[in-house]
């Protein structure tokens, strides 16, 4: 534990409104799992010179390739869908991923439903068609696939369908949430599959994107945060949060302090629709707001490898890689979303919280881990420097810090919720051999290196406070209270307290000497 400078000062009590995030109204989706099926396509006939054609069972909605040995320099793909073959459409190897993911497949293509799909190849010069293997996908049905085409976006709060909501499999997520002090940028892409696609269809093309992300390409999971569609409805990308700096795997090497966002669509001569690019600014705005990101100037990253690229704070994918993505029509409007970042801004710099943290010292705090949101009763919290610490805000009573032990106990025992807004920050005890916070909800934590972080609650902590706290007998807690037969009950290093649930009575015990007091 560490003391604080400018700890328990002057609070701001102006809160600016802050941008937020709704999350749709809607149920949890029972799992789908999507299918898919790989076929060598040397397995498939042969229809044209160079050409081969198979045959998924069941039917499929999206499709990408795979190859063995050198990627081809050129592939093609086409299906038929009620009887009718699409024109031939170049299937591009991915750009970008999961860091140390190597390249394996191409970007997916949204195909709607159709029944056969044709192949075709270029290697050095040659046919390379038997090269390949194709990964045709059937994303299933969710009930919630139709609802979430009418979920309505709002310009300044966007509107988030939830992996519940849209049917994530979670049995193929098996890349544990790896995390990162802090977020720095936003990194815009496209999905690159296609336009020709509906709302309705919006969960199902998320769906099979999860898919080929977890499986095909090898991620464990989907590869960006965030996904938004055509109508602006944002979809939770990668597992772990949308507050907290998950590595995503959308930026080979540049997926460290990045949140990827990818407007879902290819957009090279195609411009995203002005929904997509209000609720992809919608989104960086209020990541960008509550994680204190100013969204002007530039930010250094450096890759994996060890290069660094300077670039915008919100930038597109091939500002750190040589792809396309997101797009010529969509990096044509990077300045207008960035622009439109700013405003949906708004004085985000007059929140209480981030005067505190600059008023204590970003440096001593650390970085932002967990964005400024919305508790219970009315006030506001953000993390810091992994969970660490935390500084709430309640305009009756200011911004404080909880640091520490104290503020893992805090956490532990369920945060605002169940404690309440911390009344001071984090301060020494006037023996000079502890520190506590107290909280809103008739609740205390105290700590010392010997006895840890315990909390003391409610009538207990009243009685405890009469006899002098931690100068008294008692000392200082040991245990957090605890039920008992009966009742409840707190340790102290020179006793220990109860109180009867059907009296209310307190009894005090002095450690050794039997009962001290008893209490109404």
């Amino acid at each position: 534990m560490v003391t604080i400078a400018g700890a328990n000062a002057a609070q701001p009590t102006r809160a600016p409104k802050m941008p937020s995030i709704q999350t749709a109204d809607l149920s949890a989706s029972p799992p789908v799992k999507a299918k898919a099926a790989t076929l060598a396509a040397k397995s498939g006939k042969t229809t044209a010179p160079g050409v081969r054609e198979v045959a998924p069972d069941g039917g499929f909605s999206m499709v990408a390739l795979k190859w063995s040995g050198e990627a081809p320099e050129v592939m093609e793909v086409r299906w038929r869908k009620d009887g009718t073959w699409s024109e031939w459409q170049e299937s591009e190897p991915t750009e970008g991923g999961r860091d140390g993911k190597p390249v394996v497949t191409t970007e997916p293509i949204w195909t709607g439903r159709a029944d056969r799909i044709q192949v075709r190849a270029t290697r050095a010069g040659k046919v390379g068609t038997d090269a390949l293997t194709v990964v045709a996908v059937d994303p299933g049905e969710s009930p919630n696939d139709a609802r979430i085409a009418t979920v309505n976006a709002v310009p300044d709060k966007p509107t988030l369908v939830t992996r519940a909501q849209w049917g994530a499999d979670e049995s193929i997520m098996d890349w544990t949430p790896e995390y990162v002090d802090d977020i720095k940028g936003i990194t815009v892409h496209h999905t690159a599959e296609t336009n020709d696609y509906s709302c309705a269809d919006s969960a199902a093309i998320v769906r099979s994107i999860y898919r080929i992300h977890a499986i095909d390409r090898g991620f464990g999971d989907i590869g960006y945060n965030v996904l938004v569609d055509k109508c602006g409805t944002l979809f939770e990308g990668r597992s772990g949060g949308q507050r907290h700096p998950v590595i995503a795997g959308h930026a080979y090497g540049y997926n460290r302090h990045t949140f990827g966002i990818s407007m879902m669509g290819h957009h090279t001569s195609t411009p995203p629709t002005d929904a997509t690019l209000e609720s992809v600014a919608a989104m960086a705005a209020w990541k960008m707001s509550n994680g204190y990101v100013d969204p002007a100037g530039t930010v250094t990253l450096t890759s994996a490898a060890g290069v660094s690229k300077t670039v915008p704070k919100v930038f597109g994918h091939r500002d750190v890689v040589v792809t396309e993505c997101p797009g010529q029509m969509a990096y044509d409007r990077l300045g207008a979303i960035r622009t439109r970042v700013t405003t949906l801004m708004g004085d985000w710099q007059a929140s209480p919280i981030h005067q505190k943290w600059q008023a204590l010292g970003t440096a001593s705090i650390g970085p932002v881990y967990g964005v400024e949101q919305s508790e219970a009763g009315g006030g506001r919290s953000t993390e810091f420097k992994q969970g660490v610490s935390t500084i709430a805000y309640r305009s009756d009573i200011g911004a404080h810090l909880v640091s520490g032990a104290i503020n893992a106990k805090f956490r532990e025992l369920g945060g605002i919720a169940k404690l309440g807004y911390p009344t001071n920050d984090e301060s020494a005890t006037t023996d000079g051999q502890g520190r506590f916070n107290h909280f809103t909800g008739s609740a205390s934590i105290y700590y010392t290196p010997t006895t840890g972080a315990h909390a003391v609650l409610g009538p207990i902590l009243d009685t405890w406070n009469s006899l002098g706290a931690e100068k008294s007998f008692l000392g200082y807690p040991t245990t957090d209270e605890e039920t008992i037969d009966g009742g409840r009950r707190a340790n102290f290093q020179g006793g220990t307290v109860l109180i009867s649930n059907s009296t209310g009575k307190i009894t005090v015990y002095r450690k050794y000497t039997g009962t001290t007091a008893i209490r109404r």
